[in-house]
């Protein structure tokens, strides 16, 4: 998948702004993002997600915020 130059332009002058590499700040948007849509926002919480759905978000959150702690450290 493939940012536009508006996303593209847009992560840069966040990533600026906050004084963060554009990969490390894109990282925390995917992961607030998957976080607050699968997990937080209340319509989609009062559907019930299977099990397996549920683990394998919560695995790939996990995964997003270990990646994103490596490369501040």
């Amino acid at each position: 998948m493939e940012l536009t130059p508006l996303q593209k332009d847009c992560i840069k002058k966040l990533a600026d702004a906050d004084m963060r590499g554009k990969d490390a700040l894109l990282g925390l948007l995917l992961v607030e993002g998957i976080g607050f849509f699968y997990c937080d926002n209340d319509p989609i919480n009062s559907i019930e997600m299977g099990k397996l759905n549920c683990t394998a978000l919560k695995e790939m959150i996990e995964d997003l915020q270990n990646e994103i702690q490596s490369k501040l450290n």
